[in-house]
């Protein structure tokens, strides 16, 4: 099945092969974990992932260095920032935290 983004969504991979996103481009006060973007991954390594995450959510991802090269696929479509963010930990075989703007992985 293939996404197409509806007007006033436009899509990107912010730079990363692999990966694509279909982000909300209407501009109103939201809180940012009330966008839920259309984020998928096709055997993405862990950093693009991560790089992805932060520029969507506007958050940092303090993760393990040998999990960098480490290959994810997943669909989080419709997820909130939150339940994304733990469904990578959960691909990754982590458990993550959150402090403030920061998520970390151990």
């Amino acid at each position: 099945m293939i996404k197409l983004p509806c007007p006033q969504q436009k899509w990107t991979n912010f730079g990363v092969p692999n990966a694509t996103a279909v982000i909300p481009i209407k501009f109103k006060k939201v809180n940012a974990t009330a966008i839920a973007p259309a984020l998928i991954f096709n055997d993405v390594p862990f950093r693009s992932v991560a790089q992805v995450l932060e520029e969507a959510y506007a958050v940092k991802l303090q993760y393990p260095e040998n999990l960098s090269d480490k290959k994810i696929t997943a669909d989080l479509s419709g997820g909130t920032q939150e339940e994304n963010i733990e469904a990578i930990a959960f691909t990754a075989g982590l458990q993550v935290y959150k402090e403030g703007t920061v998520y970390y992985f151990k």
